[in-house]
């Protein structure tokens, strides 16, 4: 199954766009931070977006790691967005992007973004 990054990041923007009433408003949620790994023969990308709302400026990164926890390969860039959610997706964009060149054939994805 070949995946295509930008036709998955345009599905996940669309589904949020039409089913969350407020993509901009946050809140702050305590949440418990502990990497689980991938099962066998997975791969786990972990990935994370910040954003600056009086710059509209974001830096993005991710993480590759195997079932055993070792670090295959990362990632970051910075770059220009409206909003943390959108940082979110231009990361989990690249991250696809990664994993297809790379032929990343099973993997696992994980984000802190609580939408």
């Amino acid at each position: 199954m070949d995946i295509n990054p930008r036709q998955v990041f345009h599905q996940i923007w669309e589904f949020l766009f039409f089913t969350e009433k407020n993509l901009i408003q946050q809140s702050l949620v305590k949440i418990k931070i502990h990497w689980e790994r991938p099962p066998p023969n997975k791969i786990k990308l972990n990935i994370d977006g910040e954003f600056l709302k009086e710059k509209l400026h974001a830096g993005i990164g991710g993480v590759f790691r195997n079932s055993s926890g070792k670090w295959i390969m990362g990632f970051t860039k910075s770059c220009y967005t409206t909003c943390s959610l959108q940082a979110e997706l231009l990361a989990l964009e690249q991250g696809l992007k990664l994993a297809v060149d790379m032929l990343f054939a099973a993997i696992e994805i994980e984000s802190d973004s609580m939408l």
